[in-house]
């Protein structure tokens, strides 16, 4: 006899109380806004000093190919700061930065495919 999905529900090792798991999506909403908030003011501040007289899209001539090798790198690099901090290892926000760079980096890919499915590039 095969089990009604509600049967799963009481056992499943995850699930957390109504209120626990309220507060937690209240505060993990709250974070995902801030990063994308931060991830905006970094990329516009950056680019005053990066694109005064060269568009953001000619500093990665081979397109997504250039931007997929700077996520892997910054994807490294966070880790090993994720790893240093957690020996105990003074990082200076370097974890911080790294995924805020990650996202932007992301948004980056994110235009250019779109560009390029475009026709624009």
């Amino acid at each position: 006899m095969e089990k009604k999905l509600s049967e799963y529900n009481s056992s499943y090792r995850f699930q957390r109380p109504p209120a626990e798991r309220v507060e937690l999506e209240r505060v993990f909403n709250a974070y995902v806004d801030e990063a994308l908030a931060k991830a905006a003011e970094l990329r516009v501040e950056r680019g005053k000093g990066y694109n005064s007289r060269v568009a953001v899209i000619d500093y990665f001539p081979h397109g997504e190919q250039d931007l997929i090798y700077e996520l892997f790198k910054k994807l490294l690099r966070t880790e090993n700061a994720i790893i240093a901090e957690a020996e105990g290892e003074d990082i200076d926000g370097r974890v911080e930065d790294g995924i805020l760079d990650g996202i932007n980096y992301f948004t980056f890919l994110y235009a250019f495919y779109k560009m390029r499915r475009e026709g624009l590039i």
